[in-house]
């Protein structure tokens, strides 16, 4: 394992050919490493998502980035470093390759075409707390960029896309992972001012004002699934499923699966 050390703005990129997983390294030396410390990967072996499952990409074909930062913001704001995360990302996507890249309630970056989503990526972030304070985190974002048809899982939830089989192009990931960092910091001054990444997220979410399914994490899933539809979402990120009943549930987290018209 080698690593190549590099400034970019208040970044301190920590570059590995190979490793088990960016996030699992920032724990392990986070007492020893600054606010804005970056692990970026060409390859991980134990990459990790949401919900235990795990994520793996062939070598040097995804933009595989876990970000260490110290907010110290109120506790009912750490939904957003997730919203941050997410619009730096789809935005970034967006921008290199002109296909609009959106989110999916609440981790996923997907293309939504006429036969559905496709999964471009996805954002895990773990927080740890202190005197009622969101003392840190580390945000990871994992993101399908040059792999081809033939290098893509066979077998998802939601089918997997990347920017190549999207566009037939192929694309520079140290200038996308710089790109996305550059957006992710104004992004995070901007809520450390105050100031709510909530409109951003929202114009993004596919999710909204469709059909879905979802189940709270942690639970027996058969006891606790709630269809309805995608109304909204609060400040802090929750998602608002309005039952056939008119009322209205908050989901905090959980899988959501979107049934009309993007049906999965």
């Amino acid at each position: 394992m080698s690593v190549e050390q590099a400034m970019f703005g208040r970044c301190q990129i920590n570059h590995f050919d190979e490793i088990d997983s960016t996030s699992n390294w920032l724990t392990t030396h986070r007492a020893e490493l600054n606010d804005w410390t970056i692990a970026v990967a060409d390859f991980q072996s134990a990459g990790r998502g949401r919900l235990g499952r795990t994520w793996v990409a062939p070598p040097g074909t995804a933009l595989m980035m876990s970000i260490l930062v110290r907010p110290n913001w109120s506790l009912d704001r750490s939904g957003w470093l997730m919203m941050i995360a997410g619009i730096a990302a789809a935005e970034t996507l967006t921008h290199a390759s002109g296909i609009n890249i959106q989110l999916k309630w609440p981790n996923d970056l997907v293309f939504a075409s006429r036969n559905g989503l496709q999964k471009v990526g996805g954002i895990l972030s773990e927080a740890e707390t202190a005197n009622g304070k969101l003392a840190e985190a580390i945000v990871g974002i994992g993101l399908n960029i040059n792999m081809t048809h033939e290098q893509l899982p066979p077998r998802a939830h939601t089918p997997a896309a990347s920017l190549r089989t999207l566009s037939g192009k192929t694309f520079d990931r140290r200038q996308l992972q710089q790109d996305l960092l550059r957006r992710f910091q104004q992004l995070y001054d901007d809520a450390s001012r105050g100031r709510s990444p909530l409109f951003g997220w929202r114009r993004l979410l596919v999710t909204l004002g469709q059909t879905v399914t979802s189940s709270k994490v942690g639970s027996d899933q058969d006891k606790v699934k709630i269809e309805g539809t995608a109304t909204g979402v609060d400040e802090w990120g929750r998602l608002e499923i309005t039952l056939a009943d008119g009322t209205v549930q908050l989901i905090a987290a959980g899988d959501v699966t979107l049934r009309s018209p993007h049906d999965q």
